[in-house]
């Protein structure tokens, strides 16, 4: 296995695009298979409500067109039961074709503004689903060919709401369950992303562990669920790549535990495909780090 890094245009901190973590979305399903999937499931099961109640209702219209017809011999009923079934059937056809194509569409179009509301604000969480279920229930009131009065309206944008929060509450419940970081819970648990967990580090990521003699036997390959998220997002900002390269950073042992060090992190293989320009800025990064700590030490 090669340990070398790769890099752009020369530049060692620069990585190529790294496909997102399936935790990092909804569901832990890409997009790309969240649409189709959602669009087609819902097709599928507009068309079995649409079949059975386009058959029924094609049946009932069958028997009330030929009321004052009804067959009076045996040969009769069996050919006005076979003619009932052949218009009951394709009544089914129709109404299933009709009423999946409708669900799917709207199934579809809520997805659509989700992602594309997520992309909007840069972030994935419940307030982009209640968007979207509301943004779809004022279309659906307002088909131009359907127009709905304003109170009936109002109630469907309402069931929006709740539909869009309940559903929306459980893509996140589901997300932090795999891994994925909310803002809105990590301001209420007090863990805001302005970089103070990454200060919490005071020299965990340091460099210079001695000769790999000294070293052998003393590194620990560090598993990804195991990484500090200071420390992640230490990694992400500083070589500017995605959680999903920290991982494959892992899982290549790029990203150790130093038994002699009291498990402090070791990432001297990192370390060492940097130029020595970009190994200072680096070293200058943990220093002031580890003042800043020093300084909230002093001053309350």
């Amino acid at each position: 296995m090669s340990r070398e890094l790769p890099a752009d245009d020369g530049n060692p901190i620069e990585y190529y695009p790294q496909p997102v973590p399936l935790y990092e979305n909804r569901l832990s399903i890409p997009f790309s298979i969240r649409f189709p999937a959602a669009t087609a499931g819902a097709f599928l099961i507009g068309a079995a409500l649409g079949v059975s109640h386009g058959g029924k209702t094609t049946g009932m219209r069958f028997r009330a067109e030929n009321s004052h017809r009804f067959p009076t011999t045996s040969t009769g009923w069996y050919l006005y039961h076979k003619s009932k079934n052949y218009h009951m059937m394709l009544g089914g056809i129709k109404g299933g074709l009709k009423m999946g194509s409708k669900i799917g569409f709207w199934a579809g179009s809520f997805f659509i503004v989700e992602e594309a509301v997520d992309e909007w604000r840069g972030t994935k969480d419940f307030l982009s689903t209640v968007v979207a279920g509301m943004t779809i229930a004022a279309g659906f009131s307002g088909q131009p060919w359907n127009i709905l009065p304003l109170y009936t309206a109002a109630r469907i944008i309402r069931t929006g709401l709740y539909g869009g929060l309940t559903f929306g509450l459980a893509q996140d419940a589901l997300g932090l369950a795999r891994g994925r970081r909310l803002g809105y819970v990590d301001f209420l648990l007090g863990r805001g992303r302005d970089n103070s967990e990454m200060q919490e580090l005071e020299g965990a990521l340091i460099t210079g562990r001695g000769t790999p003699e000294e070293q052998q036997g003393q590194l620990i390959p560090y598993s990804f669920r195991m990484l500090p998220p200071a420390h992640v997002e230490f990694l992400v900002s500083f070589f500017k790549v995605r959680t999903s390269k920290v991982e494959e950073w892992c899982d290549e042992e790029y990203i150790r535990m130093d038994g002699q060090k009291n498990y402090e992190t070791n990432i001297d293989p990192l370390l060492d495909t940097l130029t020595s320009k970009d190994r200072e800025k680096y070293q200058k990064k943990i220093k002031n780090m580890n003042n800043e700590k020093k300084t909230r030490k002093i001053v309350p």
